[in-house]
């Protein structure tokens, strides 16, 4: 791996690990804590795995995307919403169910959270999908064509 690559892909990783650590922290915390009821100490040890598991949902992303569409950053909007929502439903279901049960939190508990996740991924996977790309944006690395004329559009004066 040449050096530009591997600075490439480091600045990737802290963008998907800033943005997994704000949401895993802030909204899930939130919805797990007060929502669902689950106790503080689970709480805590699920969004402790979920923040690095989330972290690796954007490389997950960027491959189911290739390989759904074969391409690499030059895929239209209806293409973008849908491998977004898709690769949220089949990575988050899965992963947030192993997480749960590892941190022993209660069945009852689990199906709760393990269905409203799957409905909120529904909807929300295209924005977080967004917020990722916008998060690696920020940390100078390359974003789908799309989101950048997106992003012009919002930002142009």
């Amino acid at each position: 791996m040449n050096k530009n690559r591997f600075i490439h892909f480091i600045r990737r990783a802290f963008a998907d690990a800033w943005l997994a650590i704000l949401s895993t922290f802030f909204v899930s915390f939130i919805h797990e804590y007060w929502y669902i009821g689950m106790p503080l100490l689970v709480v805590v040890k699920t969004r402790l795995m979920a923040a690095f598991l989330r972290t690796l949902y954007g490389l997950y992303r960027d491959e189911f995307t290739f390989l759904v569409t074969r391409k690499r950053n030059n895929y239209t909007l209806r293409e973008y919403i849908i491998c977004n929502t898709l690769s949220s439903l089949i990575y988050n279901g899965p992963t947030y169910l192993i997480i749960l049960y590892v941190s022993g939190a209660s069945p009852s508990n689990t199906l709760v959270a393990v269905r409203n996740v799957l409905i909120l991924s529904i909807f929300l996977g295209v924005f977080y999908g967004l917020f990722l790309d916008f998060f690696r944006n920020l940390f100078d690395v390359t974003i789908p064509k799309i989101l950048g004329k997106v992003l012009k559009l919002v930002f142009q004066k």
